[in-house]
């Protein structure tokens, strides 16, 4: 356990080590992003956040077509486009990409 820590319940993540400051160490931060990278817990967490907060913080990003992936400071090309918006869907897990000008959309599985 972190010193000056005190173990805390996630609401379907388990335990976790929290500081008793209000900065987060860094060592916390690694912990949860661990224990948010297993499948089941990762999936409850994207839930939790679509159904809060109805964004998948994609909007307004680019997208290559022919990759298959959110372009982060690549060239855009003539299979790039914009992400317009994006919504989740929790119960498929996976997001539907409303691409601007693009023939059809595009859905990630998850």
């Amino acid at each position: 356990m972190l010193a000056g820590a005190k173990i805390v319940r996630l609401s379907g993540i388990g335990h976790v080590a929290m500081p008793f400051a209000r900065s987060v160490r860094a060592a916390v931060l690694e912990e949860l992003r661990h224990a948010l990278r297993q499948p089941a817990h990762l999936r409850r967490a994207r839930g939790i956040w679509w159904d809060k907060l109805q964004t998948a913080c994609l909007d307004n990003q680019l997208w290559d077509w022919q990759t298959n992936e959110i372009v982060v400071m690549k060239r855009i090309t003539s299979t790039t486009y914009m992400i317009g918006s994006a919504c989740y869907e929790p119960e498929k897990n996976k997001t539907l990409l409303a691409l601007v000008g693009a023939p059809e959309g595009v859905e990630i599985e998850l």
